[in-house]
Parts: C-alpha cells; sequence; structure tokens
C-alpha cells in the first residue's frame, strides 16, 4: 500500500507514557487528598485549643478584623471578625479564628479589613449550626453588639476593593428597585439571601429554588459565556489566563463562599 511500517518502539514508548502519566495523576490525587485532611485536622485542633481558652457568656474585650462580606438582613447586618486580641479584665487570652458579629444597623458601616473594637459576651453557636460554622472557623457569636472602628485597615487592598464593589451594588440595586424584586436581583448576582422574609424564603425552599439565591454554576457559566465572545479572538493561552483571572476575581467579589468555590473550580 505504500505505506512506511510503525516503528517498532512507538506502542512500547505510548505505553509507558500513559503509564507515567496515570502515575503523575494517581500521586496528585494522593497529595492533594492528604494536604486537604492535612489541613481540616490542623484547624479543628486549632479552634479545640481555642474554645478551651474562651470564657463563653464572660464580658470581653475584643479587637478584630472584618472579614468577607456582611450579611445584610432588613433589621440587622452580621459581619464575621477574624480575632486578633481578646482580653479579660487585663488578662490576654490565646485565642485564635472568628465570631460572628450581629449589630441593629440597617446598612453596613464596615468592609473588609476595617479593624473593629467590640465589648460583649460570647456565646456558643447552638446545634445543629455549631459544626457548620466551626468548618469555617468560628467559634462562637456575639448578638447586637456595638462595633467601633479604630481607624486601621488590614489585609488585601484587593479584596477591600472588592468587598466595597460588592456592597455598593447591592445597596444601589435596593434603591432603584422595590422589594421583594430587588432581593431577588441581588440574590441571582450577588449570592446575598438576607434580604427576603422569611415567608418568602420559604417558598423558594418549597418550590425547591433556593440553589438559585446562591452563587453556583449558573453565575459562573454566565460569566464563561460572555468571557468566551470577549476573547474568541486571542490566544488559547492568552484565553485560558484571562478567563481564569476573571473567574477568580469574581469569585472573590461574590465572597468566595464554598458554594462560589466550587462553581468556579468545576467552571
Amino acid at each position: 500500500s505504500g505505506r512506511n511500517p510503525e516503528p517498532s518502539g512507538s506502542s512500547a514508548d505510548r505505553h509507558g507514557s500513559d503509564l507515567s502519566g496515570k502515575r503523575v495523576q494517581l500521586f496528585s490525587c494522593t497529595l492533594g487528598f492528604s494536604l486537604a485532611l492535612w489541613n481540616v485536622a490542623r484547624t479543628e485542633q486549632s479552634i479545640i485549643t481555642s474554645l478551651k481558652h474562651l470564657p463563653l457568656g464572660t464580658k470581653l474585650q475584643i479587637e478584630g478584623t472584618v472579614t468577607g462580606l456582611p450579611e445584610s438582613k432588613q433589621e440587622s447586618v452580621t459581619y464575621t471578625i477574624a480575632l486578633q486580641t481578646i482580653k479579660k479584665a487585663q488578662e490576654r487570652l490565646p485565642v485564635k479564628g472568628k465570631i460572628t458579629i450581629r449589630t441593629n444597623y440597617s446598612q453596613a458601616r464596615f468592609t473588609h479589613g476595617d479593624t473593629v473594637h467590640i465589648a460583649g459576651k460570647i456565646e456558643r453557636i447552638p446545634p445543629p449550626y455549631e459544626k457548620y460554622f466551626r468548618a469555617q472557623g468560628i467559634l462562637g457569636s456575639i448578638s447586637y453588639a456595638e462595633m467601633v472602628g479604630i481607624g486601621k485597615r488590614e489585609g488585601s487592598p484587593l479584596l477591600r476593593l472588592l468587598a466595597q464593589w460588592n456592597t455598593s451594588i447591592a445597596l444601589r440595586i435596593r434603591d432603584l428597585v422595590p422589594e421583594p424584586e430587588a432581593s431577588l436581583l441581588v440574590g441571582l448576582l450577588l449570592g446575598e439571601t438576607g434580604g427576603f422574609q422569611k415567608e418568602i424564603l420559604a417558598a423558594f425552599r418549597t418550590a425547591g429554588l433556593t440553589h438559585i439565591l446562591a452563587v453556583s454554576g449558573y453565575n459562573i457559566t454566565l460569566l464563561l459565556i460572555v468571557i468566551s465572545v470577549l476573547v474568541a479572538r486571542l490566544h488559547h493561552l492568552l484565553r485560558f489566563f484571562t478567563t481564569l483571572a476573571g473567574v477568580t476575581l469574581f469569585t472573590l467579589f461574590v465572597g468566595a463562599s464554598p458554594s462560589a468555590i466550587r462553581a468556579a473550580l468545576m467552571g
């Protein structure tokens, strides 16, 4: 037929290459799984140690940094605070982790990176929510505490800027659109459900539609479609890194919740 015979070593070379690739995949999966288990064990041990030194139900002087996005509701705002120092009287306690603070302000006054001073009693999070919050490193909560900014800013300027944009967009939507449509739009775009009344959230749960109010594969898919159109004429490597940067920034913009991170990785 005129075809050149296949070199005798090519089949063995391909077999060896496939075997090497499988070994690399197995090693990568094993390493990733081991690192995940180590990180979970390390975080859990740190939380257990902190809880032993944390006097629940006692008046404390707390200094910490606002982290993530505030959760706004119609009558309150909840912040997540990364603890820096905790004092009981004049004793400084060796506690590391996070707590949640609920205030009665109608609009968010603080944003990611703001250092605040809080005086209050930390209460244990009741079951079954305790395990969910402990997985995020949250030790307890303070209800309707008074927070005072001390003028310091910590953390990444980029994360702070993204958090400010997120809060500004949410407030702007609520100014322009009436409720409950405003909360629906904020939920679809930003994954925030704090503005809904309990009856409306219950209706979404009954209909099985709560997933559209969280940042998930739906949002990431729309983002990927838009980016793919904008970068269609670029080199494939440039397309890849542009898309990666866009998805990463969007995930940070919406608060990097577990559902958003999972959707971003799959995207």
